[in-house]
This record gives C-alpha cells, sequence and structure tokens, in this order.
C-alpha cells in the first residue's frame, strides 16, 4: 500500500501474475483505522482477471457510506451489526456468484448448511431495524463529513505538526486518525479520558495498554508517528458541542505538552476546568468504529423476540416456528437492501469475525 494507505493495484496484479494457484483476496472496503476507502471495484477487476476470488470486508463502511455489493464486484462481503447501531453479536456473510462455503462449525445445517447453530432471533431482527434505520439515515452523512472536516481543520489550526493520516485520500464521513509528534497515543487517551472524551489509539487495547498501530506501520510511517495516533470518530449523535469540548481538552493537552507548568487560576489545570463546566454530563463518546450505540429504534424491533415471538426457525411442526422463520426472511431482505444485494445470498453470522473467517 502507499503512503495513504491505499492499496497498490500494479503490485497486486503483478504478484497474482506471478503466482497461478488459486487465491482470495481479502480487502477491508474502509479501514478501520484511518477511515481511508480502498478501490475495492478495481481490486475485484483484478482478482477475477487472474481466477482469484474476491473478499470484501464492508463492516466499517456500512451505514457510513452507500454500499452496492454488485458494483464492488466481491465474491464475498462481510457486515456486522454493532458497527451500524445494532447489537454485538450478529453478522452476515454475503456469498455471490460461484463462491462455495465449507462450514467452520458442523451442526444442524442452519442458514443454508454454513453456519451451524441455532440463529440468534432477537440479533436477527435488531440488524434488520439498523439496517432500516441506517437507510434513513445516511442522508446525514454530509453534517458528519463537516464536523469531521471541521475538527480536522481546527486541530491543524492549532499545531501546524500535527497529521492528519490518510488525508489525501478518500475517507469516511467520519473517521480521522490524528498523529501528533512527541506525545505518545497513551498519554493523549489518558488525558482526554479524564477530560470526559472517549477516543481510541490506532491500534486495539487491552487493559489500559495502548500498542503503536500495524496499519499505520504498513503505510511507511514512522516509529514517532504511529505510537503517537489517536482515532476520533464521530456518530450520527455527534453535536457540534461535543466536538467543541474534544478540542477545548485537545487544545489544553497540547498547551500542557508545549508548557508543562501552565495552570489556569486557582490552580486547576486548562482541561479540568472544561470538565467542571459539564459536571453531570455523560462522557463524550468518539469512538464509534469499535462499537456505534445501539439505536432506540434497533431495541423496539428486538424486545418481541425476548417475549412473545420466542420460536426456533427450525421448529417447523408449530406456529412459533413458522413465525420465526418468517421473522428471519424479512430481516433477511432488510439487510440486503441495505447494501444492494439479493436476500438469497445472506448468511448470517455471529459477527464479522466469524463471517470473514468463513469467507
Amino acid at each position: 500500500m502507499d503512503a495513504n494507505g491505499i492499496v497498490d493495484l500494479t503490485r497486486l496484479n503483478q504478484q497474482l501474475a506471478a503466482d497461478p494457484r488459486s487465491a482470495l483476496i481479502s480487502v477491508m472496503l474502509a479501514n478501520n483505522e484511518t477511515g481511508v476507502i480502498e478501490p475495492v471495484a478495481e481490486i475485484a477487476a483484478i482478482a477475477h482477471r487472474h481466477g482469484a476470488l474476491f473478499h470484501c470486508d464492508a463492516v466499517q463502511a456500512a451505514g457510513k457510506i452507500p454500499v452496492d455489493v454488485a458494483a464492488i464486484g466481491a465474491d464475498l462481503v462481510s457486515l456486522s451489526a454493532h458497527k451500524l447501531g445494532g447489537p454485538p453479536g450478529i453478522g452476515a456473510l454475503i456469498v455471490r456468484g460461484m463462491a462455495e462455503l465449507s462450514p467452520m462449525i458442523r451442526g444442524g445445517g442452519q442458514e443454508r448448511g454454513p453456519a451451524a447453530g441455532s440463529e440468534n432471533l432477537p440479533g436477527i431482527a435488531g440488524f434488520a431495524a439498523a439496517a432500516v434505520a441506517t437507510m434513513d439515515g445516511l442522508a446525514g452523512c454530509d453534517g458528519v463529513r463537516q464536523l469531521r472536516d471541521s475538527l480536522d481543520a481546527s486541530l491543524i489550526t492549532a499545531a501546524p505538526e500535527a497529521i492528519v493520516i490518510g488525508a489525501a485520500a478518500w475517507r469516511l464521513p467520519n473517521t480521522t486518525a490524528i498523529a501528533l509528534p512527541g506525545v505518545s497515543a497513551e498519554t493523549q487517551i489518558i488525558a482526554l479520558d479524564l477530560d470526559g472524551v472517549m477516543v481510541s489509539a490506532g491500534a486495539a487495547c487491552s487493559s489500559g495498554k495502548v500498542g503503536p498501530s500495524h496499519v499505520l506501520q504498513a503505510m511507511g510511517a514512522a516509529p514517532e508517528i504511529a505510537g503517537c495516533t489517536i482515532r476520533i470518530s464521530l456518530g450520527w449523535s455527534t453535536t457540534e458541542a461535543e466536538i467543541d469540548h474534544f478540542l477545548t481538552a485537545w487544545m489544553a493537552m497540547y498547551r500542557r505538552g508545549q508548557c508543562p507548568g501552565r495552570r489556569s487560576e486557582g490552580g486547576m489545570s486548562v482541561s479540568n476546568a472544561a470538565v467542571a463546566e459539564r459536571p453531570n454530563a455523560l462522557p463524550i463518546y468518539l469512538d464509534n468504529q469499535a462499537s456505534t450505540p445501539l439505536d432506540p429504534r434497533v431495541l423496539e424491533a428486538m424486545l418481541p423476540y425476548f417475549t412473545e415471538h420466542f420460536g426456533n426457525p427450525h421448529s417447523e411442526s408449530h406456529v412459533y416456528g413458522d413465525n420465526a422463520i418468517a421473522a428471519i426472511e424479512v430481516a433477511r431482505g432488510e439487510v440486503a437492501r441495505l447494501i444492494k444485494a439479493d436476500p438469497r445470498e445472506i448468511v448470517f453470522t455471529s459477527g464479522a469475525t466469524e463471517a470473514n473467517n468463513l469467507a
């Protein structure tokens, strides 16, 4: 890939031409750390030219930009509900054309064979509701992008040495990765957390430990850049006031780095003064690439399947099972409509990890 995180199409073509073995190419439609969007239609064309299959991980893109599986040209596409306002624990693999799957777990043949185990009916209903809500919300993309672009511009104006990762590429409207050389990602995350702002580092965090991003390393970023990058990802409900609060907290952190002894009047740090102004407010959540809040419409759609509509879709001898089957097929249609797929191509899974491994 190049310095913006875009797959090198010439090199991909050369590698496939040089190796006659069967191949599966797997590429994210949009990167989860930088938001950079890949030229997936071109990648699909190159893969097919050489007889390879193409799997597109559209988990981060669906719900944030329009996704059309036919236009992408992928043989397999992965989705996850919890990235678009749905519940965790439910995803889907879209299986197109002649792609054949071997089940990882063998059992009762659910989902026409590849995904054994009773379907997660409440989760599937929630996924469908999230898909419908997302289609209604795509019109708000421009507003989210304007907030993100304003945030980027404000940070670069305040700290000219800061770097927007992948700024020259087409990116998701809600995501930005910002490097602040000389201030580790861990320090930034802790400082922002103390100010009531939730963001993440480029790499996954575990038990409070933050490591340099393998994505940024693959992009050729120097260690001092990769280790100083945080990800800020907006949601559809993110407000201008929340972005203003983030900017206040981030700029206070930046000034403290420039002048370690800087304090506001009364001995309170500049950033803690910002927190004191909103003592009863919830933390500001700017980590929507990790997981999105559950849309209230999704919860409403799920609740009946925890109570009166609890049937197993494979209990075909009574009405409870029949109703469950019907609900799943309706959900299959709604998820398919989100990405312009055929409902018959949708295989529900326990999440994106299962979908990706199944592919």
